[in-house]
């Protein structure tokens, strides 16, 4: 029951390229949505009580919102596909066909709050990761970069969850200024955690399953979201 919770740690301490398929994709894949749901809950409680005025917060997320104007099936499917497209599908091999429009993505969506520092640390990442891409076009560039990106893949794994963690500052409206720096990247603790557990998934499991634990994943805190505040 917790080999997955093995594999999954001893892999983010060391991410590689290198593919290993699961045994027993299918208890894989729900222990790691069991584990993500659990560790989200308990990172979002340690956050409620770290920062002050947090209830304000909860409040001032534009989910809700969205689930209004999209409704819960975009919620959960046609988030999940979008942002596993940007932040997961780029990871493995070096390929340019991937990383400019992810890039491009990434800029699009912290662009709208480019005022806070998170959002243009985002989108410096965006314009690196597109940069990238486009240098890959060249010929005579692709071995040196495939070669660097497989060397430099544990900080490429990490930056993709880091920034799919800041983007979701977005979700927060005028509130948002009222907390420091640091207190925003508590905020975005579990989304950090769960960009890691897809990061993970894709890696060892394929995209369509890191898009499936996505949605899924995202399934459960809806629930959970609509029991907490039916009480």
């Amino acid at each position: 029951m917790f080999q997955p919770i093995r594999e999954w740690w001893q892999f983010l301490l060391h991410p590689h390229l290198e593919k290993a398929p699961v045994s027993h994709p299918n208890q894989h894949f729900f222990t790691l949505l069991v584990f993500q749901c659990v560790l989200s809950v308990l990172s979002l409680l340690a956050v409620s009580f770290a920062i002050p005025n947090f209830e304000k917060l909860a409040n001032d997320n534009n989910v809700q919102k969205m689930m209004q104007e999209s409704g819960p099936i975009w919620i959960l499917l046609g988030a999940a596909l979008v942002e596993e497209l940007i932040f997961r599908l780029p990871l493995g091999m070096y390929r340019s066909r991937f990383l400019i429009p992810s890039g491009l993505l990434i800029i699009m969506l912290a662009w709208p709050n480019n005022t806070n520092l998170w959002m243009q640390i985002s989108i410096a990442f965006g314009m690196g990761i597109m940069v990238l891409g486009i240098l890959g076009l060249h010929y005579d560039y692709k071995d040196l970069l495939r070669n660097t990106w497989a060397r430099g893949f544990p900080g490429v794994f990490y930056l993709f969850a880091g920034v799919f963690a800041l983007v979701h500052l977005s979700n927060y409206g005028s509130t948002l200024a009222n907390i420091n720096l640091f207190q925003m990247l508590l905020l975005v603790v579990p989304q950090f955690l769960a960009g890691l557990t897809f990061g993970y998934a894709r890696m060892r499991m394929g995209f369509l399953n890191a898009v499936a634990l996505h949605a899924a994943y995202n399934g459960v805190l809806l629930i959970l979201g609509l029991l907490f505040n039916s009480q």
